[in-house]
């Protein structure tokens, strides 16, 4: 009787626990119904709207003078007839800003170059020149180089006593990491100051500033401003003049190009040759570099055949501006009287005058036959200051 009554508890034991668990399984099942009942009946949240990608050749011109006015690489596109010589085309189109030469499928064919050359604002002032550096990052020459190269390059400092003695070493059957390396060793470790002025000054003369060359690539949706460097482009012309001994002076004047000289640049010019200089020694990998740009050369310009035009980019007027000047280039400031200081006004003879490391780096970062567009206002070119 005593073992019956307690298989008779046990039994009572199970189904009461049983219960208990089927009881709470349908008040949880019946409660989880109930709160989706109540989500289902809260108003439903609109859809996020798409992102729509705005393509460059759907922007308006409103849209354009506005960009332009921080990024210049997208001055070409604005179709304002006073940045251009009187009868000449006004303005171009996105696909112009393609190197046909390489053809638009060429990765480096997205590349090209704006001259930025007013001095003066909106308000007739000077506007001034800020340079900004390339980023590693935004390199695509370095998509294949390893982060611990990246992160060297990136935080290198020629300043700093520390980084001048890294020996960066990376391995031999690497080329991406060995182009690094190269790279650093031809352009980066030449890094300097990034100049920023609003004047410049030489002797008891002030000069408002703001020329500068832009480095640029096209994108569909962007155009993406590389780097930007201090330039000097024409100001001052030369005046030969015979001496009753026979000798020959030689003393400059200024010259500017506006007005009836309007013509002397050019809108679009194209990077023809990519010289050198004697600083530095041509490598197989500067050749290789080269080859991918376009054209190998380790020519080295000289004017008049004495003074060294370091790293000289030659620039072709394109054939539609016949009166453009012939000859002119990019290159290094190489005579003393023009010092690094005096970059970002026009006080050159022609030539587009950059720093040391600036005239490096384009030169390393320019594509064979790239497109190079000068754009300014006549009335915003040039200014001399009362000191």
């Amino acid at each position: 009787m005593y073992k019956k009554n307690i298989t008779y508890s046990l039994f009572i034991g199970c189904i009461s626990i049983i219960g208990f668990f089927i009881f709470k399984n349908w008040t949880s099942r019946n409660g989880h119904e109930t709160k989706i009942a109540k989500i289902q009946q809260l108003p439903k949240s609109e859809p996020r709207p798409e992102v729509k990608t705005v393509l460059i050749s759907e922007l308006s011109q409103k849209q354009i003078r506005l960009i332009s006015r921080t990024n210049p690489c997208y001055l070409p596109l604005l179709r304002d007839s006073t940045f251009y010589p009187k009868g000449s085309r006004v303005g171009f189109q996105y696909s112009d800003l393609y190197n046909s030469h390489l053809g638009q499928n060429h990765p480096y064919a997205n590349r090209y170059i704006v001259g930025d050359f007013n001095t003066l604002n909106d308000e007739m002032k000077s506007r001034g020149v800020k340079e900004f550096y390339p980023s590693i990052e935004n390199l695509r020459d370095f998509d294949q180089v390893s982060e611990k190269v990246k992160e060297f390059l990136s935080n290198y400092d020629p300043k700093s006593e520390k980084n001048s003695q890294i020996d960066l070493k990376v391995d031999s059957s690497d080329f991406a990491q060995l182009e690094a390396l190269n790279f650093y060793n031809q352009v980066w470790k030449f890094y300097s100051e990034p100049i920023e002025s609003t004047v410049n000054h030489i002797g008891n003369q002030s000069f408002a500033s703001g020329q500068s060359v832009c480095l640029c690539e096209a994108h569909e949706d962007t155009l993406q401003l590389i780097a930007r460097f201090a330039v000097s482009s024409k100001r001052l012309d030369i005046k030969l003049t015979t001496a009753p001994d026979g000798t020959v002076e030689r003393t400059h004047f200024q010259l500017l190009p506006i007005g009836n000289f309007r013509h002397y640049y050019a809108p679009l010019y194209h990077i023809s040759s990519r010289n050198w200089e004697t600083q530095r020694d041509y490598n197989e990998l500067d050749s290789l570099h080269d080859l991918k740009l376009g054209a190998i050369n380790h020519e080295v310009t000289f004017y008049r055949g004495r003074t060294e035009l370091p790293n000289f980019l030659l620039m072709k007027p394109d054939s539609a501006y016949t009166k453009a000047m012939h000859g002119n280039g990019i290159h290094e400031v190489a005579l003393r009287e023009l010092s690094r200081g005096m970059l970002g006004s026009p006080n050159s003879i022609g030539c587009i005058r950059v720093s040391d490391f600036g005239s490096k780096f384009c030169r390393w970062w320019t594509p064979q036959q790239a497109n190079f567009f000068i754009l300014y206002q006549p009335d915003r070119y040039f200014s001399s200051l009362e000191n």
